[in-house]
């Protein structure tokens, strides 16, 4: 397992570094940065390093490393799609449109795209199913939640107001499926998470 995890981390490493390489190219492209840089070959290259370092920077603050490098790739592979798309209509028109909406294009989709993400990764979303056997168990209520991902979707605080909203279906059983907590979750929220499954009333 361990040695599937360093060949992932490797692939999404070397993954970044082409996809900074590409993006420093695709930045320099806009119309301001190129009244800035004009014919410096140096300011074309340290201007946009200069931005996507930032925002790099920027994701790494206020999210993690990890979730910088996602951003990256996302902006990466938009960049990548909307690429081949002005290729194709380059070759329709038989001119480059000066709106490099390209680049816009893949930076709006993407902010899109990573904003539902954001939005659907830290709301919890119920799913009933009515499930009929012929068994003699009677009514019985299950609750079961999965990928919580302690510290990285949510907090214990969170935690806790999502058992209390399952506590309010007033289940029978209640399922733990997997990824409770992650490696980078800290003992705080851990204790918090232990704390809120205590209070499960089943």
């Amino acid at each position: 397992m361990n040695g599937l995890w360093g060949m992932v981390v490797t692939g999404v490493g070397i993954a970044a570094i082409l996809g900074g390489i590409y993006l420093t190219w695709t930045i320099g492209k806009f119309p301001g940065i190129k009244r800035i840089t004009k014919e410096s070959r140096l300011l074309k290259i340290v201007i946009p390093l200069l931005i996507l370092g930032a925002g790099f920077a920027f994701f790494c603050v206020t999210m993690s490393p990890i979730n910088a490098v996602i951003v990256l790739i996302h902006l990466m592979l938009f960049r990548l799609i909307f690429g081949i798309i002005g290729f194709v209509v380059k070759k329709i028109r038989g001119k480059e449109s000066e709106l490099y909406w390209q680049g816009w294009g893949a930076l709006i989709f993407c902010t899109l795209y990573l904003g539902i993400a954001f939005f659907t990764c830290n709301h919890v979303f119920s799913t009933v199913y009515n499930l009929d056997t012929y068994k003699a168990i009677g009514n019985l209520k299950i609750v079961m939640f999965a990928d919580s991902h302690i510290g990285t979707t949510f907090d214990g605080e969170g935690f806790m107001k999502e058992v209390e909203k399952i506590n309010e279906e007033k289940p029978d059983i209640v399922f733990i499926c997997g990824d409770f907590i992650d490696d980078g979750t800290n003992k705080e929220d851990m204790l918090k998470a232990y704390e809120a499954l205590g209070n499960l009333k089943t």
